[in-house]
């Protein structure tokens, strides 16, 4: 099994030990971080891993009624690190679960880059503790914060409510190369990337394990990882301020899910779109992540307005680089 890199934000945990929390549950399935789909047309994605199951779904749709002629190579590097591999032009599509940032577009531009956004659908943040934490229910951003920030004398349950135990925190998350991290940084702590040392992981699996074996823990992902082990993890209600919110399909559609409900989006690299199995790919893409289809898999549907918000900019797009065949609105 590869470990992924620890990050700067992140604690050393014993080898040994996270061995057996990962041998003590046989029901988490452990994603790969890159798969490929052989075919005769090649089709790059790396970026996002809470995005990642959702391109794998599609995928592989795509690839069976593409009549298996496009080979796709899918990685999982973070938002962060896909931006890098886009910048660099290795990839076709950066999966992302944050916009852009202004030194990405610089590095694009100094590398002559061109690249289209796509929102494609929307996700929520969701703070999970333990089955059996019987003291906690719901959270307050305030209380999150003061979890979470930098500068935080906090180390135990206790320090931050009187009536919560007085044990230490367990704190696990994605890696600082997230846009997971980044997202839960600016709303919770009120800073991108600042926030105290804890146990990251890229693969959400990890952390989900590491939850489920440890009564005092919390960590955040993306809904789909928690929506397929709900029976196995307890996700908070979050207060911002009008009582608290459960994350459900509901709440993240209509966004009453505060502050931690945000789009998700995928990079396109502009030139490859003069390609008809790149904007083929995007299409199915556009129309699969706004299909109901999704929502088995945990994630919630964009919707028809979206998806034809995006099928008319694919089309401006096409227009603009002198593509003459369009897809159909």
């Amino acid at each position: 099994m590869d470990w992924p890199e620890k990050q700067e934000f992140t604690e050393k945990i014993n080898r040994r030990d996270f061995l057996k929390l990962i041998a003590a549950t046989t029901t988490t399935a452990l994603i790969p971080g890159c798969i490929n789909i052989g075919g005769r047309y090649r089709i790059n994605i790396d970026g996002s891993g809470t995005i990642y199951p959702l391109a794998m779904f599609i995928a592989r749709r795509f690839h069976d009624e593409y009549e298996n002629r496009a080979e796709i190579s899918l990685g999982t590097s973070g938002t962060g690190g896909g931006f890098s591999k886009l910048a660099e032009g290795e990839t076709h599509f950066n999966n992302a679960s944050r916009p852009i940032t202004e030194s990405e577009i610089q590095k694009c531009k100094q590398n002559n880059i061109e690249y289209e956004e796509f929102e494609l659908t929307y996700d929520g943040i969701v703070v999970v503790v333990n089955k059996n934490a019987d003291w906690i229910d719901d959270i307050t951003t305030e209380q999150l914060r003061q979890i979470w920030r930098p500068d935080n004398y906090a180390e135990k349950w206790i320090d931050i409510n009187p009536n919560w135990p007085d044990k230490k925190f367990e704190l696990y998350g994605p890696t600082s190369a997230s846009g997971t991290f980044d997202y839960f940084t600016k709303e919770i702590v009120g800073e991108t990337g600042a926030s105290r040392r804890y146990t990251g992981f890229e693969n959400h699996n990890y952390n989900i394990t590491a939850v489920r074996q440890q009564k005092y823990s919390m960590a955040y992902f993306g809904y789909r990882y928690y929506h397929n082990n709900k029976e196995h993890l307890k996700a908070l209600a979050i207060d911002h301020g009008e009582g608290p919110i459960k994350p459900n399909f509901e709440t993240i559609r209509t966004e009453k899910y505060q502050p931690l409900r945000r789009p998700v989006y995928t990079y396109a690299n502009t030139e490859s779109l003069k390609k008809k199995h790149i904007r083929d790919f995007l299409k199915y893409y556009i129309e699969s992540s706004a299909s109901q289809d999704i929502q088995q898999i945990g994630y919630v549907p964009g919707g028809d307005e979206l998806k034809q918000k995006n099928l008319e900019k694919l089309n401006q797009i096409l227009d603009e680089i002198g593509v003459e065949e369009h897809t159909d609105r």
